[in-house]
């Protein structure tokens, strides 16, 4: 249970737990340009996040007792692959990010289910650690509120922005 624990901590760092250094002293047209860059790297954490999460539904035991898990995986999947809702992709991308890390906050619960938990192991084989652990360094200054606030007030009619008003 530790192990696991101890496994899965850096995707909880992952969402919402970034330390404030994201703030910075360049100029606006700068931090514009910096946010633009870390919005695709955000874009491509989920994307790449989806062959583990592919791996582990095909390794999933079967049985109702996986229902729930497998639905659940399914569900993150359809959703980040989702583009009918037309909203802002931006607004989208990081939602999709916090609802993953809800899932797996659920997994590694004190309390989860001997089903999750196993789901859990199975997420943590197929490489997501170390998947966390290559993007860790990207994303570990970032100030999710901060990070929004500051994209919200970008003009998004200059060309160098226009990612940030994209509808998926």
């Amino acid at each position: 249970m530790v192990f696991l624990i101890t496994l899965v901590t850096p995707l909880l760092l992952v969402g919402f737990m970034f330390s404030p250094t994201f703030v910075t002293s360049r100029s606006p047209k700068d931090d514009g340009i910096r946010h633009v860059e870390v919005y695709h790297k955000f874009k491509n954490f989920l994307t790449d996040v989806q062959p583990i999460i592919k791996a582990v539904l095909k390794d999933m035991p079967p049985g109702d007792s996986y229902n729930k898990y497998r639905q659940d995986l399914e569900g993150i999947l359809k959703r980040i692959n989702d583009k009918s809702a037309g909203q802002l992709c931006f607004d989208k991308h990081f939602s999709d990010l916090d609802e993953l890390v809800e899932l797996m906050k659920n997994y590694r619960q004190t309390d989860a289910t001997e089903e999750a938990k196993a789901v859990l192991k199975l997420i943590v084989q197929h490489g997501f650690r170390k998947y966390l652990s290559q993007q860790w360094f990207r994303l570990k200054k970032i100030d999710l509120p901060k990070y929004k606030e500051s994209v919200e007030k970008l003009d998004k009619t200059d060309e160098k922005y226009k990612v940030f008003s994209e509808k998926c």
